[in-house]
């Protein structure tokens, strides 16, 4: 029994050493892939995303509004008085612009003649644009005060000195027929006023209080506490009599009634044997539709020597009567 037991025993054991590389080889040799389940996703699977391209922000930075050019055909810089420029422009037939800049270029303002000139104070300077395109300026600043000269010629009195506007002179005459002033520039008038024209230079001068014992010129300038300054007209000879007096004292002198009208009395020439007669010529008012009356003395004699016989006889017949009653 127990050899039967050791048999079976050593057989075991030499088969397992046997058969041990065949397992072994049989292990290791690849059989089909067995089935792989695929796992399950669960409802929350991350998304990958793709962030968009970032593209770096550009800052516009504002637009500089350019200043326009004004349209029309330029005709280049005219030079102003306090070394600035006037940018001249043709906008129309007959129409100009001015665009004026200072001396550092800078815009300082604008005229326009379209037809008639314009002037206007900018900066230091009084800028006149005229009708047919010139430019001219004037600095003009405050004067503090100045000489002048007078002249007189009969009753008319001419004050000279110089004008605000720089190589500008003004003559201020006056007399009974009222103040006028003369500008003149390098010897030429360049504006007058008067009683009828109180205005000139587009504005840059002026005559006032008019209606004043005495009026002044005045001009622009850019300084002082009134954009104006000026002179005043020499008075009027106290010899002299001023238009404004004598039409005052036309006025107030009342004027005479005329006469009445009274008839005059002419004889009439002699006609024939007729006795003179006189004719009764009105006058004045008393003229109109009145048809003269001829009066005849002849009738008037006779008449009065009828009315004389008459009176005598009844004189008598009244003697009688009285006589007879008496009896």
């Amino acid at each position: 029994m127990r050899s039967a037991l050791r048999t079976a025993v050593t057989v075991a054991a030499v088969a397992g050493a046997v058969l041990a590389p065949a397992t072994t080889v049989f292990a290791t040799t690849p059989g089909p892939a067995p089935a792989t389940t695929a796992p399950t996703l669960s409802a929350k699977v991350p998304v990958t995303t793709t962030p968009p391209a970032t593209t770096p922000s550009t800052v516009t930075p504002p637009a500089t509004t350019a200043p326009a050019t004004p349209a029309g055909e330029s005709l280049g810089r005219r030079p102003l008085a306090d070394g600035g420029h006037a940018a001249l422009y043709r906008v129309a037939t007959g129409s100009y612009l001015a665009v004026l800049h200072d001396p550092r270029g800078k815009t300082t303002g604008e005229l326009k003649a379209d037809g008639s000139g314009a002037g206007d104070q900018f900066g230091t300077v009084f800028v006149i644009l005229e009708a047919d395109g010139t430019v001219r300026s004037w600095r003009n600043p405050h004067p503090s005060g100045g000489d002048f000269s007078e002249v007189r010629d009969g009753c008319t009195v001419t004050r000279h000195a110089a004008a605000p506007f720089k190589g500008v002179s003004m003559a201020l005459t006056n007399s009974p027929d009222g103040p006028v002033a003369r500008l003149s520039q390098n010897g030429k008038v360049i504006a007058t006023l008067d009683a009828g024209h109180l205005t000139a230079l587009y504005g840059g001068a002026r005559i006032k209080g008019l209606r004043d014992p005495i009026p002044s010129l005045q001009m622009r300038v850019h300084s002082g506490p009134i954009p104006w300054a000026g002179l005043g007209f020499p008075a009027v000879p106290e010899d002299c009599t001023t238009a404004t007096d004598d039409e005052e004292t036309e006025q107030a002198t009342p004027t005479a009634p005329a006469p009445s009208a009274s008839p005059t009395v002419r004889p009439q020439a002699r006609t024939g044997a007729h006795t003179p007669q006189t004719v009764v010529v009105p006058k004045g008012s008393v003229a109109a539709g009145v048809e003269p009356t001829a009066v005849d003395h002849g009738l008037i004699l006779a008449g009065g020597a009828a009315l004389a016989g008459a009176g005598a006889a009844g004189v008598a017949l009244a003697l009688f009567r009285r006589r007879g009653t008496t009896d």
